[in-house]
C-alpha cells in the first residue's frame, strides 16, 4: 500500500501523468475508500487529489480504466518541466 500512496503523490505532484487505479476485488478496499471518502467531506483531502484514485472491480476494469485514461490525457506531459530544475 505504501508503493500506491507514493504513486498517488507522484500524480499530485505531476510527476507523472499515469492513471492510479486500486483494485477493489470482492470490496477488499471498501473501508479505505470510505476513509479516503470521509476525509474528503471533512476538508483533508481536496477533490482533485481523491479523483487520482479510480477504483476498479476486477482486472479487466481496471484495464479499461487505464485505456480511458490514458486516452483522456493524451495531451498532458509526463511531468512538470520544473521539477527538471528542482532536481538539478
Amino acid at each position: 500500500m505504501d508503493e500506491f500512496i507514493e504513486i498517488v503523490t507522484w500524480a499530485q505532484l505531476r510527476i507523472h501523468a499515469k492513471p492510479c487505479v486500486l483494485v477493489n476485488v470482492g470490496g477488499f478496499w471498501d473501508g479505505l475508500l470510505r476513509f479516503v471518502d470521509h476525509a474528503v467531506r471533512e476538508g483533508f483531502i481536496v477533490p482533485e487529489n481523491r479523483a487520482l484514485v479510480q477504483v476498479a472491480d476486477n482486472p479487466e476494469g481496471a484495464l479499461r480504466v487505464v485505456e480511458r485514461t490514458w486516452r483522456e490525457r493524451a495531451e498532458i506531459p509526463a511531468h512538470d518541466a520544473r521539477l527538471d530544475e528542482v532536481i538539478r
